[in-house]
């Protein structure tokens, strides 16, 4: 059986990520969470990165079309 992706989930509401790391959690998902779209970057600069990002639009520090942004010109690996 094929491990699952990590998912990596960017919201800066708590209650949010709670629900969304129990959920994937009861599914086997492993995840890692960020509370804005900066530390998410800093998060998928590791090798072994998330695969699968759940993102907000509407986040202090680097909201969710910035994150976009800023992911489009990265050099693709």
């Amino acid at each position: 059986m094929a491990s699952l992706p990590t998912i990596l989930i960017v919201d800066d509401d708590a209650s949010i990520r709670k629900m969304l790391t129990e959920t994937l959690s009861l599914e086997g998902y492993p995840f890692e969470t960020a509370t804005n779209g900066r530390e998410g970057l800093d998060i998928l600069t590791r090798a072994s990165g998330p695969r699968i990002v759940l993102l907000d639009l509407l986040m202090p520090v680097l909201d969710g079309p910035g994150f976009m942004e800023e992911l489009r010109e990265r050099p693709a690996e």
